[in-house]
């Protein structure tokens, strides 16, 4: 699961560089859409792979991705 935790930190990564580079209402709400979009949104995408993990594993992602 390292690859997952990497997953993770990419996400989290890109999401602060894109919004220390955000620039007005516009640019949030396209971002709003990128990470949070229910159908293609990059966390959402996360979240929908939970089901699939181990019981352990779920209890560790689990909070590592509500917290993103």
């Amino acid at each position: 699961m390292i690859e997952f935790e990497t997953v993770i930190k990419n996400v989290k990564d890109n999401f602060l560089t894109d919004l220390t580079e955000a620039k007005g209402a516009g640019t949030l709400d396209e971002l709003y859409l990128k990470y949070f979009s229910k159908a293609h949104g990059v966390i959402t995408k996360l979240i929908k792979e939970i089901p699939q993990f181990s019981a352990d594993d779920k209890k560790i992602y689990g909070p590592v991705i509500n917290t993103l």
